[in-house]
C-alpha cells in the first residue's frame, strides 16, 4: 500500500526575539552549588535568556516523554493546562519529533499572531526552546 501526502510548507519571513531578562552563570552560583567557570568550561554557557510572562503565551509545546513530566512543567509554571498541546496519547514517547507532530496535529487550532513556546529536552543537560508568533490563519 502506497501513501501519498501532500506537504503545504513555506517559509514567509524570518525574524527574531531575544528576552530582556538574563540568568547568568553567576546568578547561579547562587542558586546551586557550581561556579561560573566551571559552567563555561563544560558548556561554553555564559548567560541564558528568560522568558518571564508564560501568561502571555497562546500555546507552549514542549517534549513529551510521559504525561507525568507534562503534568509537572503545568503545575510548576502554573500554566492553563488547555495552553499545554498534547498528543502523547496517541504516539507515545515521540522524542525528537514531538514539536513537528503537535504542529501538524494542531494547525488548525493556531490563528494569526498566537503566541507558541516550542521547549526540547535531550539527554544529559541538552535543551532548546524558541518563541514564535504565528504567521498566518490555516483555516
Amino acid at each position: 500500500m502506497q501513501f501519498k501526502t501532500t506537504i503545504n510548507a513555506s517559509i514567509t519571513t524570518i525574524g527574531g526575539y531575544i528576552p530582556k531578562d538574563r540568568l547568568t552563570n553567576k546568578d547561579l552560583e547562587s542558586i546551586v552549588d557550581t561556579n561560573s567557570d566551571w559552567i563555561q568550561s563544560i558548556t561554553g554557557i555564559k548567560e541564558q535568556r528568560l522568558l518571564k510572562d508564560p501568561k502571555k503565551t497562546t500555546f507552549f509545546l514542549a517534549i513529551q516523554a510521559n504525561e507525568r513530566i507534562i503534568e509537572v512543567i503545568v503545575k510548576r509554571m502554573k500554566l492553563n493546562s488547555n495552553k499545554v498541546l498534547k498528543n502523547i496519547v496517541n504516539y507515545g514517547n515521540t522524542i525528537a519529533a514531538t514539536i513537528s507532530l503537535l504542529l501538524y496535529d494542531f494547525q488548525n487550532q493556531f490563528k494569526k499572531e498566537d503566541k507558541i513556546v516550542f521547549a526540547n529536552f535531550g539527554g544529559g543537560y541538552t535543551w532548546g526552546a524558541a518563541y514564535y508568533a504565528w504567521s498566518k490563519q490555516v483555516n
